[in-house]
């Protein structure tokens, strides 16, 4: 882009000789982006396995790991930003409270050469009773404003994680309010949720569509919710991606979603599991296919150069 935007500069200097019509397609195509965003819950991370997931996602820009199992560190704080190869890494791990457990806790990964560490605008942490189910990034400057969240709601076994499941979705909702509309929102979550055969009574199909239709359960009546309330589209229930994670007994569910403002749908370019990455990623060996697999996305971003 640095280039791009370089080339502009020069090539469209005044006393130019260039088309006008010519240098607007050239301005037009300069300011488009196609990010990379994957969602990926790798169960648990260590210091060895980040590494062969960032190696495995080096062609991706923003990578959401929720359900990390990494604890909260009281001598840095909620949120703690290191680097792991090309990205730069944002972790929030999981505290002791009541829904919480150890396999809570997410990261999220952004890639310095399109995301540079000097954008950062600002991090969000989420309440202390919620240490550990999500966090937020914001990156922002002359040509770019994005901003990330990273989510994981738990599975429907007790009622603590249902108390704890409706906060998050409110503090999601809050988030997102306060939110400007230039920027564009990349929602990563495993959800645990189960969505597209919906209530006879539920027409939200602009924000939950017709693909791998699942019964839905309480974590996802709940995330149709949250999603119409806010309009948001859960991307991969619009393409034939299939499920995203692989249980005992060869039993396969969709819980994962990536989700955009359903106003950006169409800036969707491709939507596919990395079930190669997968497979590699498997954090225990079996002669079948067990645990999640990546989800990832194409996104076309339109960035705004000041000038």
């Amino acid at each position: 882009l640095a280039e791009r935007k370089h080339m502009i500069e020069t090539t469209f200097s005044p006393g130019s000789v260039c088309c006008g019509a010519f240098c607007v397609l050239w301005l037009l195509n300069a300011a488009m982006c196609l990010l990379t965003c994957v969602a990926y819950n790798p169960m648990f991370i260590s210091e060895v396995r980040v590494k062969h997931i960032a190696d495995e996602f080096a062609n991706a820009h923003i990578v959401c790991l929720p359900g990390t199992a990494k604890k909260y560190d009281p001598l840095v704080g909620p949120h703690k930003q290191t680097r792991c190869d090309r990205f730069t890494q944002h972790d929030w791990g999981w505290g002791n409270q009541p829904g919480i457990n150890k396999s809570c806790g997410v990261t999220i990964m952004c890639r310095r050469d399109v995301l540079p560490e000097s954008a950062i605008k600002y991090t969000l942490d989420p309440p202390k009773r919620l240490q550990g189910r999500a966090g937020v990034v914001r990156y922002k400057n002359k040509i770019m404003d994005i901003t990330i969240i990273c989510a994981y709601f738990a599975p429907r076994t007790g009622k603590q994680f249902k108390k704890v499941n409706e906060e998050l979705a409110e503090w999601i909702m809050k988030v997102l309010k306060k939110l400007p509309n230039r920027t564009t929102v990349v929602f990563a979550t495993d959800a645990n949720a189960h969505m597209g055969e919906s209530p006879p009574q539920s027409n939200c199909s602009k924000y939950v569509g017709p693909c791998d239709k699942a019964k839905e359960n309480e974590n996802g009546i709940m995330f149709r919710q949250l999603l119409t309330d806010m309009s948001y589209s859960a991307v991969n229930t619009f393409y034939p991606t299939g499920p995203t994670f692989f249980g005992a007994n060869s039993s396969e569910t969709r819980t994962d979603y990536i989700c955009i403002k359903e106003t950006h749908l169409s800036k969707v370019k491709s939507c596919s599991m990395w079930m190669n990455s997968g497979d590699k990623l498997q954090p225990f060996k079996t002669l079948e296919r067990r645990e999640h697999r990546p989800l990832a996305i194409q996104l076309e971003c339109e960035l705004e150069y000041s000038a």
